[in-house]
């Protein structure tokens, strides 16, 4: 009996560890990363040509990360964003037309992301004390990357803090790489 629960017990870690990044819902080599940036630049009003109708304004920020795997990368990105709902703590609001390219050091290759999402806010939006709870899903713009990234399908999930100078975001997903 004992070794039929050790049997099951092996089987079942075996599952476990073995287990592809299809199995969350990504396809190809599972994708982990985290992001650590500041705020660069921000522009009011709604940048026609760039973002969707209703936008308020668009965020440019820039930093550093690091993909398990891939190695250390520095990142810029820009999206555009407004408040959908005030609330007595702060707002709630979307994020859109987002990209993102991450420029991985060892190399030079670029890996650049689609993102959409959704943020929550909680602070004083007269004078930005607060933090942010951001929600992101992307998809990779494999026509655009670079290197071993050129023709790079997948997608995934990025989430975080964000006040409004310090971005703290982790990426999980999965990459199809062409090459």
């Amino acid at each position: 009996m004992s070794r039929v629960i050790r049997i099951t017990v092996l089987l079942m870690l075996l599952l476990t560890v073995s287990t592809p990044a299809s199995a969350a819902g990504y396809q190809g080599n599972s994708f982990h990363g985290s992001i650590d940036g500041w705020e660069t630049g921000f522009s009011p009003g709604p940048n026609e040509g760039r973002c969707p109708a209703g936008t308020e304004w668009m965020l440019f920020s820039a930093g550093v990360g690091e993909a398990a795997g891939y190695g250390t990368f520095v990142f810029e990105e820009a999206h555009c964003s407004r408040v959908l709902t005030l609330t007595p703590q702060g707002a709630i609001g979307k994020l859109s037309a987002g990209s993102m390219t991450l420029t991985f050091d060892d190399s030079g290759d670029e890996l650049h992301i689609a993102f959409t999402g959704t943020w929550r806010y909680d602070g004083d939006l007269a004078t930005g004390e607060g933090t942010a709870k951001v929600h992101q899903s992307w998809t990779v713009m494999g026509d655009a990357s670079t290197g071993m990234f050129e023709g790079a399908e997948g997608h995934g999930a990025m989430q975080g803090v964000s006040s409004f100078h310090r971005i703290l975001f982790e990426l999980d997903g999965g990459l199809i790489l062409s090459h």
